[in-house]
């Protein structure tokens, strides 16, 4: 599977820099994308691929676990999205490295390509998913009737995508960065509940 290849390249990756990394290292930026919080090398260097393990055991997890068993049904789709989450965990690791090797990156501008990314990605996911617990915009009507739950995710789609495009503004205006993620983030997730709720209705009168 090449999600633990992943993992697995990460760790090697990590047990070969540590001699080399400096005592201390930054894990943490501020609003303005300049770092503001540090650790010692060790955990700096593991606190990422152990995130990347968590992450893929819950997805492992939560796929054995959904009551609507109609998560196979789009595995493929996961499969591609969690490869996309990891392969973006190794760009942000990457740029740790860099930063703590003295490089001086703004993690606004160097995050703003990352979202873009990840929102893309999970367009492309809502639009293949199915009814299911776990992922997907899971309203009380999308959950209860399954040709809602297909038509809110095909529009899911195109919102995710309208907001990796909003990420990008933060290249540009990288103290705003925040802004151009969280505001078109929450509008979309608002505008798609609305949606799911009205379209719902509108099949009930029917």
């Amino acid at each position: 599977m090449l999600s633990a290849v992943i993992i697995a390249a990460m760790f090697t990756f990590s047990v070969f820099l540590i001699p080399r990394m400096p005592s201390v290292m930054p894990v943490h930026w501020g609003f303005t994308g300049r770092a503001d919080g540090y650790m010692q090398k060790i955990p700096a260097m593991l606190i990422m691929p152990f995130i990347a393990v968590l992450y893929f055991f819950v997805f492992v997890v939560i796929t054995r676990i959904d009551p609507k068993k109609r998560m196979e049904e789009f595995a493929g789709d996961v499969d591609i999205f969690n490869n996309t989450a990891l392969v973006l965990m190794i760009y942000m690791y990457l740029i740790m490295i860099l930063s703590a090797s003295g490089f001086n990156i703004n993690m606004n501008v160097a995050m703003a390509p990352l979202f873009a990314v990840l929102f893309f990605a999970l367009g492309g996911l809502m639009e293949k998913s199915k009814q299911n617990y776990f992922i997907g915009i899971r309203t009380p009507w999308t959950l209860e009737n399954g040709e809602v739950w297909d038509k809110t995710h095909e529009r899911a789609g195109t919102v995710m995508r309208l907001c990796a495009v909003a990420s990008i503004g933060g290249l540009f205006l990288p103290n705003l960065l925040i802004l151009f993620v969280l505001v078109p983030g929450a509008i979309g997730v608002i505008y798609l509940t609305r949606y799911s709720r009205d379209l719902f209705k509108s099949i009930q009168k029917r």
